[in-house]
């Protein structure tokens, strides 16, 4: 697919399908589900802020494998998300890395637990009152479902954003006796 593909790809979002699925998964699905869904959410906002160009593709395209804690770094430094943003989604990322490379780990582990709690975005009103596993699948889940949709609807008002003007070299001839050069110049396509 190419970087232009994926920006398009990335405005159509189902949100109903996604939403219908995410509701049929059990806990730990929905959580690497929601990861999904922004990696692909902050890899098409990336991609509208670069050229079209093959490069931007190698970088940002379908085949790069870039995990969500480094495209949340990539989009931080394109100003496409904020600071708070920026910590919570590292943090859910490494919470999701748990789940997802250990079938021992779920919500009742001490370290997820952490990291759940240490997510300063999300405050879930009676939080308090429910069991540990409980109340760190419930910030996961509501920060992975509503930065889904926070990012979707952020990401499809933004335009793109990429410089395309200049003109490029494409060729140099120096005569080091004289120290004169000749240049080709061409404007990008």
């Amino acid at each position: 697919m190419l970087a232009s593909q994926v920006r398009k790809a990335e405005t159509s979002v189902d949100v109903a399908g996604f939403l219908a699925r995410l509701n049929g998964e059990t806990p730990r699905g929905r959580i690497l589900l929601e990861a999904g869904l922004l990696e692909d959410l902050l890899r098409g906002a990336i991609l509208r802020r670069l050229s079209r160009n093959k490069s931007s593709d190698e970088l940002f395209g379908e085949k790069r494998v870039l995990g969500l804690t480094v495209l949340a770094k990539y989009s931080h430094a394109l100003a496409l998300i904020g600071d708070h943003e920026l910590a919570a989604l590292k943090l859910f990322a490494d919470a999701r890395n748990k789940i997802a490379h250990s079938w021992k780990t779920d919500f009742t582990d001490p370290e997820v637990q952490r990291l759940a709690e240490k997510m300063q975005i999300i405050n879930v009103l009676g939080e308090s009152s429910v069991e540990p596993h409980q109340r760190c699948f419930a910030r996961l889940d509501y920060f992975g479902a509503f930065m889904t949709e926070e990012l979707l609807n952020r990401f499809s008002a933004m335009p793109p954003t990429a410089f395309v003007g200049g003109v490029f070299l494409t060729s140099l001839v120096v005569d080091p006796k004289t120290g004169n050069r000749t240049k080709k110049v061409s404007t990008p396509k």
